[in-house]
């Protein structure tokens, strides 16, 4: 990240082969980036990740969460869909999220089953989706 082009300072908070999430705390943004490794995911690791996702959000408390779906190609089941929207994205806004935006998936049919993810969400928080990571952020720190 060039800091020329973003005044963000993103620390490295969790990594593994799939997924990488990062914060800011100036702005109190979080980051999680799927890796092109999400390709070969398993159900299982899936749910893993995803409870890595909660216990980040639950540890830093960010106020915006910037889903970079960009490179995630795991098509989320509709039994995946709904323990996702129980176990994670019910419990956002609790946590204090106000805003998420997601770049989208460049695969049509991942990027589909994260939006049914996020649509059965009972949500108390403000979702969008963009084409580029650049607005996205723009429309997270408005």
């Amino acid at each position: 990240m060039n800091a020329q082009n973003n005044p963000l300072d993103f620390e490295t908070v969790y990594q593994s082969t799939y997924l990488k999430i990062m914060f800011d705390t100036q702005y109190r943004l979080m980051e999680r980036q799927w890796e092109k490794a999400s390709t070969t995911i398993s159900q299982t690791s899936f749910q893993e990740e995803m409870l890595q996702v909660l216990s980040m959000i639950t540890k830093f408390r960010p106020l915006r969460v910037l889903g970079n779906t960009k490179d995630f190609h795991f098509v989320i089941t509709p039994e995946m869909q709904s323990w996702a929207d129980q176990e994670v994205y019910s419990q956002l806004g609790k946590l204090g999220v106000s805003r998420m935006a997601f770049v989208i998936s460049e695969d049509f049919y991942a990027q589909l089953s994260v939006e049914q993810a996020i649509e059965e969400s009972k949500k108390d928080y403000e979702v969008k989706y963009f084409r580029s990571r650049a607005e996205a952020l723009a429309w997270l720190l408005e």
